[in-house]
């Protein structure tokens, strides 16, 4: 290849260079919404998922932070006032939040052997026993 060749070959790049990507928009608080039931105590509950993102904005309107979280209510309560709310913090680096969703507080768990041991895979969802949604 000689010198000839390898102008081409810049001018081709230069030419063929995608255009600059726009910044991501303004973030905004962004929620999905699911609905499902679950067996607690025998007993057949309804509840709603609400999981993502809130904004915390400065006064000018700019991002400062975000969170995620997520949110597990019980469906057909006539007094939301006397349900009890319950806040979990954990997940970060090197802790992940998955386990308190999928082992502890979850609606649904992860399935554990008899002595609470892990089981091989495929892995397998059941309803929490245990859940605060009763």
């Amino acid at each position: 290849m000689n010198n000839k060749d390898n102008d081409k070959n810049k001018d081709r790049d230069k030419d063929s260079k995608s255009p600059e990507v726009p910044p991501p928009p303004h973030h905004e608080d962004r929620v999905s919404e699911t609905t499902h039931t679950v067996t607690i105590g025998g007993k057949r509950v309804g509840y709603t998922v609400r999981a993502g993102h809130l904004v915390i904005k400065e006064e000018e309107g700019k991002k400062q932070a975000s969170f995620f979280s997520v949110a597990y209510v019980r469906n057909g309560v006539r007094d939301r006032q006397q349900r009890p709310v319950v806040f979990s913090f954990n997940g970060g680096p090197g802790s992940s939040s998955v386990w308190l969703h999928l082992g502890v507080l979850g609606p649904r768990r992860v399935q554990l052997g008899r002595l609470g041991e892990g089981v091989p895979a495929p892995g397998r969802l059941v309803d929490n026993e245990h859940s605060l949604l009763l």
